[in-house]
């Protein structure tokens, strides 16, 4: 374990005059030579197939900058995992950002941490998926990252949908439905987050059978402001954003 420190950056993180330059991208910089000479000198040891490394942080940082032209302590942050065995790509969809972003307000979590920590202990180590989740958490979701290398992938699941994923009405006084469609039976879990990630009610978490569906989401205990709705399936997940009025 290596450690890189400086990313608590919560004051000049850019350039005032350049925000493409400055404390942050120097450290993203450093980062990115850094597994560059690590992976190169793997390669030439012929070692590269062997190996997976993976970035982590104990915190993420928020959307919107503070007065001292940094980022404060915020929720999701993204995740690096590098290798010749690694399945190339962004795993995940682009966050949704709304044109008016609170102060306090961060990026939504999309994958679990423990859910890359997890799908790796199957697809390297070989640990089973269920004492994966003894040990992680029952919500575990299997994500494959790693790809080649004669590794086996743990699951064989069919991508499961959601085919549509939208929720009415948008903005909504007190109540809206959260809607999507599954292409076979799964369990599916759907809870509400409010902006600074925390959990604030579990609508269902149950399995549910293919075919259409609507959830209903009573928001009247509380107050106005921007919510995201988080649909996740067997080994899948959506995240959408809404606005109560």
């Amino acid at each position: 374990v290596v450690q890189l420190g400086g990313f608590d950056t919560h004051s000049a993180q850019v350039e005032s005059e350049d925000h493409s330059i400055g404390k942050h991208a120097d450290l993203l910089a450093d980062l990115s030579q850094s597994i560059r000479a690590f992976q190169s000198d793997l390669e030439m040891m012929d070692l590269d197939k062997r190996v997976v490394g993976m970035t982590f942080s104990e915190f993420g940082r928020r959307i919107k900058s503070n007065l001292s032209g940094g980022t404060d302590h915020g929720t999701a942050a993204p995740l690096i995992v590098f290798g010749s065995c690694v399945q190339a790509g962004i795993t995940g969809d682009n966050p949704i950002i709304n044109a008016q972003v609170s102060n306090d307000e961060g990026v939504q979590m999309q994958y679990d941490f423990r859910s890359v920590y997890g799908s790796i202990l199957m697809d390297w180590f070989s640990i089973p998926e269920n004492t994966v989740k003894d040990i992680l958490y029952e919500d575990f979701q299997y994500i494959q990252i790693i790809d080649g290398c004669d590794i086996t992938t743990a699951t064989d699941d069919e991508g499961i949908g959601p085919i549509s994923v939208y929720n009415f009405p948008n903005p909504f006084v007190k109540t809206t439905n959260i809607v999507f469609d599954l292409n076979r039976s799964a369990n599916v879990k759907v809870s509400i987050f409010d902006v600074l990630g925390k959990e604030i009610v579990v609508l269902t978490n149950k399995t549910l059978f293919s075919g259409h569906h609507e959830i209903l989401f009573d928001s009247t205990s509380l107050p106005s402001g921007s919510y995201f709705y988080r649909i996740q399936l067997d080994n899948e997940q959506r995240v959408g954003a809404m606005a109560k009025i």
